[in-house]
């Protein structure tokens, strides 16, 4: 079982509370002697602990109208400010709701109404469920309009907002797309952007098969051109339909295959790049819970490695037992079970009692963050690139000051994304009513990183020069890879090689003259990205 930190001096021991604040006092003396107020934090932190320069004590807590809320998904723009998306009721509905957040936790004055907004869309229980930032800053949020139409039919929909929260009239009606599908209860889950700025949109409904034919579940597909239009190169009429009881999260591969997950048991999907089922995955298309060693409850997010394989966040069953688990599958490109992963290609963690993933994210080390639920709790946790639970990593689970704790003991953490520096933020609910939060985690370290930025486009690679952790960021298409290379050093000039499945990165550093060039090269599809910095002292390190 995993050690377990709750950042809470009282459920501390004496030795480790008198240790830690004695370590604080003496970081914070010096600091107040040597640095200005915003940069006095020394203290030593771990890979787990709640980051205290986010929030108080790296949790944030945000109240709507006084009303149950929930955070349900996050995303981090480039110049690290957050946008978090969920619903928020206000007396009589449940509507879509959006907040930003600068990089401390504070809420962004300069969006919406106080860094907050809400937005009806004609039915009681509407809400957000995913959410993008395109390269230009607008913000793509996908949800649910709980009023169908009048055949009894239900609609995916999405919204775009500009950078300050209004809406953006250039996309669909007003800013707002309804797509109709011939299910009820149809809501958009999941959100993607492709590299020509191209969005598609997962979800699902319940189709009813008259006469007689009953109900079943099924997952759903959507993909708009960049103006909210649907694009009729994609499936039947921008739309494509397949098994499963909704999809719940959706990744786009380098080559532009779209891998997806779908709710209830295990069930993975890849498309082609025109919606039809890749039929060189798994079994004409799909991977599913009968393909497993073992039986999954539930595949809720996806993320996709740098080598090109796939790995699946969910619950499992623990045997023997009526409770449930965290659990990741990983798959090789092709649909296969990775036998080098977990339990042939399964792995399961056990923290306490009624465990699930809801979103996992893959660091630049391979290790995997999970964010979900234990023992009905808001937590986070990290997995090896093996599938074994990282018992270097303190498991998460923090008390969010609710003024009533006992009344709702139950917390959940929605999302997680993961910051170039490899702090962990994730998002959720808790308290009651509920309210949206959120949480800073520190990461890895890594040492000192070194930015190094093209001077025409702005492409960024960030580097470890310790342990050789790269991330690459091509500004202009919102295009991101990362990994660990080989680290040279030879008097004043570093140089990093990185050779994957997909990719090959080469970096000089010549730190005698502060300059820098890199070249990125990405095979399927073929990209050549170029990085030339001849002052490698004036960068800003984000996005134009």
């Amino acid at each position: 079982m995993l050690k377990i930190s709750v950042l809470d001096p009282a459920n501390l021991n004496s030795t480790k509370t008198i240790k830690y604040l004695s370590r604080a006092l003496l970081a914070s003396a010096v600091a107040l002697l040597l640095f200005p107020p915003s940069l006095s934090y020394l203290a030593e932190t771990a890979a787990g602990d709640l980051d205290p320069t986010f929030g108080m004590g790296g949790k944030v807590k945000t109240d709507f109208f006084g009303r149950s809320d929930e955070a349900r998904a996050i995303a981090i723009q480039s110049d690290n400010k957050i946008v978090a998306v969920g619903s928020v009721n206000e007396i009589f509905s449940d509507d879509l709701g959006l907040a930003r957040y600068n990089p401390d936790g504070t809420l962004d004055p300069t969006f919406g109404s106080s860094g907050k907004l809400s937005l009806n869309l004609n039915g009681s229980q509407d809400g957000a469920e995913d959410v993008a930032i395109q390269p230009d800053g607008k913000i793509v949020v996908a949800g649910r309009d709980s009023t169908p139409f009048s055949d009894g039919t239900g609609a995916f929909v999405l919204v775009r907002f500009n950078p300050n929260g209004s809406l953006d009239p250039t996309f669909g009606v007003g800013g707002i797309v309804r797509t109709r599908f011939p299910s009820s209860s149809a809501a958009a889950l999941s959100i993607a952007l492709q590299p020509d700025g191209k969005i598609i949109a997962g979800g699902g409904g319940v189709l009813n098969l008259e006469p007689g034919g009953g109900l079943f579940n099924i997952s759903e597909l959507a993909r708009y051109n960049p103006d909210g239009s649907l694009d009729q190169t994609f499936g039947t009429g921008g739309k494509v339909f397949a098994g499963g009881a909704g999809i719940a999260d959706l990744a786009v591969q380098p080559d532009g295959k779209i891998v997806a997950v779908a709710h209830f048991f295990f069930l993975a999907l890849r498309f082609n790049t025109n919606g039809t089922p890749d039929l060189t995955f798994g079994s004409g298309g799909r991977v599913e819970n009968t393909d497993l060693p073992i039986r999954l409850i539930s595949s809720l997010g996806v993320a996709i490695q740098t080598d090109g394989k796939i790995v699946c966040g969910g619950g499992v069953r623990a045997p023997s037992s009526s409770t449930n688990d965290f659990s990741l599958v990983r798959l090789n490109a092709n649909g296969t079970l990775d036998a080098a992963f977990g339990n042939g290609g399964v792995a399961a963690g056990d923290l306490g009692s009624n465990e699930g993933a809801w979103d996992c994210a893959i660091q630049t080390n391979g290790k995997i963050v999970v964010a979900g639920t234990s023992d009905q709790r808001f937590t986070v946790a990290r997995f090896n690139s093996n599938g074994t639970f990282d018992n270097t990593f303190n498991v998460v689970i923090p008390d969010f000051g609710c003024a009533s704790p006992g009344a709702n003991p139950v917390s959940v953490a929605y999302g997680v994304a993961l910051y170039p520096n490899g702090k962990i933020l994730a998002c959720g609910t808790a308290c009651s009513p509920r309210d949206w939060v959120l949480a800073r985690f520190e990461g890895d370290p890594v040492g000192p990183d070194i930015c190094i930025q093209d001077e025409s486009n702005g492409n960024i690679l960030r580097l470890s020069p310790t342990t050789g952790d790269y991330q690459f960021s091509a500004c202009g298409i919102g295009f991101v890879i990362g990994g660990t290379g080989t680290l040279t050093k030879r008097g004043d000039i570093l140089t990093l090689q990185a050779f994957g499945s997909n990719s090959r990165v080469l970096a000089r550093i010549d730190g005698s003259v502060n300059r820098a060039t890199a070249s990125v090269q990405v095979f399927s599809p073929a990209r050549t990205f170029t990085i030339t910095d001849r002052d490698t002292r004036n960068n800003s390190c984000s996005c134009p």
